[in-house]
């Protein structure tokens, strides 16, 4: 969104009308309510245009971009009271500051005291949720996912919810990095989660985030009787990419080789470079060396010994 539509009360509109065939430097200039190109934007329409545009980069996992359009929407300024739509705005700017930052932003100096007093009334289980996430408290955590999640669900919040467990669960298992070389399967699972978590369970959980780019390698024992553990990389082993980003490069360079194997074969076909091409002018050349007797003797004492047609064989004379 670059500009909003200028009202049939500007001055420049009464004096100024541009032809709609005519070139224009900017859409601003026929965009307007005159030419039936927009419709009245309201506030309504404001606050929902940044909103969804947010969610939309929550969908492809932009933290910063979601942040950026949430913080728009919960600083717009108000009179006495806040929207419904910039409520859950704030919701959602909760979970995706977990998400990005690790912890709860500071907002936006412009937004009043008094607006984020009751943003915080208005939002007392998502505020409880990223206290607990903060406090690094897995339990209270967990609990608080579990009494919330008919609210989660409600708000149709339940997917970043979900994916702030997983995030503070990576952060768990990134301090042990700071303190062990190597940990069990098991003994993350202990940590993890305040119930019993099956091993199968947190393993695939590690391994997502081995695979986001968790700086770690799981090595699986041959023996039943020797658990699979976690390795931390050292300083010197960090692998910065991970492997869906490898994966991606590796593809790339494919499509690349793929396509310039391609233009080599069309190069070759246009320079008359090709197999096929060089054949016909092998099999040419051998025709017209035959037909000159270039071989001699030795070649005609061969002749008669060519399985052939004579009268193949006559226009050879």
């Amino acid at each position: 969104m670059y500009h909003f539509p200028a009202g049939p009360s500007h001055a420049y509109q009464a004096h100024r009308q541009f032809f709609l065939c005519s070139e224009h430097g900017s859409s601003a200039a026929y965009i307007t309510h005159a030419s039936g190109f927009t419709a009245q934007v309201t506030y309504k329409d404001h606050l929902q245009y940044f909103l969804y545009g947010a969610m939309i980069y929550m969908a492809l996992k932009e933290w910063e971009s979601a942040l950026h359009l949430l913080r728009i929407v919960i600083s717009c300024p108000v009179a006495n009271t806040v929207s419904k739509i910039m409520v859950e705005a704030y919701k959602k700017w909760l979970l995706v500051s977990l998400l990005a930052k690790g912890k709860v932003i500071s907002t936006p100096e412009m937004v009043n005291p008094h607006v984020m007093k009751v943003y915080r009334s208005l939002v007392l289980p998502y505020v409880s949720l990223a206290d607990a996430f903060e406090n690094d408290d897995t339990e209270i955590l967990m609990a608080e996912v579990d009494i919330g999640r008919a609210i989660w669900l409600a708000d149709n919040n339940m997917g970043l919810v979900l994916q702030v467990v997983h995030e503070h669960r990576k952060s768990v298992v990134v301090k042990l990095g700071s303190t062990f070389s190597a940990v069990a399967i098991a003994d993350i699972a202990q940590r993890i989660a305040s119930n019993p978590v099956p091993s199968t369970e947190v393993e695939t959980s590690i391994s997502s985030m081995v695979i986001s780019g968790l700086d770690s390698t799981l090595l699986h024992s041959s023996s039943n009787h020797k658990p699979t553990m976690l390795h931390f990389h050292a300083g010197g082993e960090s692998n910065s990419f991970g492997e869906e980003h490898v994966a991606f490069l590796l593809d790339s360079e494919r499509r690349l080789l793929m396509t310039l194997a391609g233009n080599l074969d069309q190069s070759n076909h246009d320079l008359e470079l090709s197999s096929e091409h060089l054949q016909f002018l092998r099999r040419a050349k051998n025709a017209s060396d035959l037909s000159s007797g270039k071989f001699g003797m030795k070649f005609k004492d061969d002749v008669s010994s060519w399985d052939v047609d004579e009268d193949i064989m006559s226009g050879l004379h």
